[in-house]
């Protein structure tokens, strides 16, 4: 029976490996949403954020660093937003190991089914972790960490968003001590990786045709960033009632996950893999699914030896002018397409007056 969850708000949280480290870190509130007015009722998301799994040779300590620095990094892009949508509610750690403790189904590994009883307990609408992939320190005082941080949403039951990211930071006269350049460097791994979430949560679509059983099409391609052997759930709104505030309630299930097979400008076809008892119907929701980085793994970024200090307006920054380039390119290539458009059109017409 697929997890259950309640879209008002909408829930997410996340699903480790096998190997992940049962320490958990402080939960924090999500908020990337859209604004709206000031008078409206704020919905409220609460976050729990789980200890990053560590990599084997590195210290265990870094895993409760990142995740306090997640949760750090989740509170603060809400409670800096003046017309944020979503209060935020931190679950304290305690709480999380008092329930850890306490329920006997909550025991690791933490699975998807595990994640999905966590955040019921905790009443959380999200849960977020990660991984600790490298850190280093040169003999220049140069540190360098990178780390991976995932999302994932219960709506779906499987991972929604991540990223990968590296950062480094450089003790300029070679005073300050490896751990504090590599706590340094870990704190801007993370914002970054979570910048990169904000600026490109995944987007949901709709299945348009079912084409045969077990195949459809959606309204996403590839201008939505759609590419041939991506994953995807298939999520379906179903209406329970209404609440003691008179509000509709609808919970948002996984019935199945399909796998991307053909592709176009707006739209692409997939194919069921899993689940999909319910059967696929038109106006159900699709989602990617977010696929963990495999390891090892060479993670030096292609400006590693140019970049050797980033502060988070430094990271914004940078990662903006990356956005302009790709505008720019995709521009060009538009352009380009056009023309050679424009001189087929003009070959065919010119072949068609010699016919006549």
């Amino acid at each position: 029976m697929p997890h259950r969850t309640s879209i008002h708000p909408i829930s997410s949280h996340f699903r480790p490996q096998r190997w992940l480290p049962v320490l958990l870190a402080g939960a924090a509130l999500l908020s990337f949403g859209a604004s709206r007015p000031a008078q409206a009722q704020l919905d409220t998301q609460t976050v729990a954020v789980l200890d990053f799994q560590v990599l084997p040779g590195l210290d265990p300590n870094l895993g409760r660093k990142a995740a306090d620095a997640l949760a750090v990094e989740l509170q603060t892009s809400t409670a800096n937003d003046p017309v944020s949508r979503q209060r935020i509610e931190v679950v304290p750690r305690q709480r999380m190991l008092e329930v850890l403790r306490d329920t006997t189904a909550l025991t690791p590994p933490y699975t998807d089914v595990v994640q999905s009883r966590l955040a019921t307990a905790l009443n959380a609408t999200s849960v977020f972790s990660g991984r600790v992939l490298s850190a280093t320190v040169s003999s220049g005082k140069k540190a360098r960490v990178t780390v991976e941080v995932i999302q994932f949403e219960s709506s779906m039951g499987d991972y929604a968003n991540g990223s990968v990211s590296s950062q480094s930071a450089v003790s300029e006269f070679g005073l300050l001590d490896n751990d504090l350049l590599i706590d340094e460097a870990l704190n801007k791994a993370v914002y970054a990786a979570l910048l990169e979430i904000k600026r490109k949560p995944f987007p949901i679509g709709t299945v348009q045709i079912v084409t045969m059983p077990g195949s459809a099409l959606i309204n996403l391609g590839v201008r939505n960033g759609v590419s041939r052997g991506q994953k995807y759930a298939i999520l379906r709104d179903v209406y329970r009632g209404r609440d003691s505030t008179d509000r509709d309630i609808v919970e948002r299930i996984k019935i199945g996950e399909m796998i991307i097979t053909k592709i176009d400008i707006d739209q692409a076809t997939g194919v069921l893999t899993r689940g999909g008892g319910a059967g696929v119907k038109i106006n159900d929701k699709v989602r990617k699914m977010y696929i963990p980085v495999t390891v090892p793994q060479q993670f030096q970024d292609a400006d590693a030896d140019r970049v050797e200090h980033l502060d988070p307006d430094e990271v914004e920054a940078r990662e903006a002018g990356k956005a302009a380039l790709r505008v720019s390119e995709t521009q060009r290539r538009r352009e380009e397409a056009a023309q050679m458009a424009e001189r087929a059109a003009a070959q065919r017409a010119s072949k068609k007056k010699g016919k006549n």
